[in-house]
């Protein structure tokens, strides 16, 4: 009798961890509740002087939130994208695996971290800091 509620115990404890990693998203981004804000300070604190940032439109890429970074004189495009939608969860999917994004009819070369996209640091003077930064942003 033991080794049938041994079983079931088993069998219940098994289900529910299951059950419950199921029912988190793998496809969630490990920095979705990170902010631009939180990325904009790993900038700096990986020792990239930020020179002046102004807003993005985030609906060329269906992003959630954009801004533009100038670094060494020319723009760096930062788009935020909110993995737990699945049209933006389906662009960030897009970008990581085809290593670009469309931005109204143009090809951009895109460098995808969690729920993050970055182009245009590619033609920038400052791109290997630029790039080891973004690569580097966990939060």
């Amino acid at each position: 009798m033991r080794k049938i509620y041994g079983f079931c115990a088993s069998f219940i404890i098994l289900f529910a961890v299951c059950f419950f990693t199921s029912c988190t998203s793998f496809s969630e981004a490990e920095n979705n509740n990170s902010t631009m804000i939180d990325i904009l300070d790993h900038f700096k604190e990986s020792g990239i002087k930020i020179e002046g940032v102004r807003p993005l439109m985030r609906k060329t890429v269906g992003a959630q939130i954009a801004m533009a970074l100038v670094i060494a004189g020319s723009d760096v495009g930062i788009y935020k994208f909110d993995s737990k939608l699945k049209l933006q969860r389906e662009r960030l999917e897009f970008a990581k695996k085809n290593g670009y994004i469309f931005i109204v009819g143009r090809k951009f070369e895109a460098f995808v971290n969690g729920s993050f996209v970055m182009i245009s640091a590619n033609s920038n003077k400052e791109k290997k800091k630029i790039i080891a930064a973004f690569k580097s942003f966990k939060q």
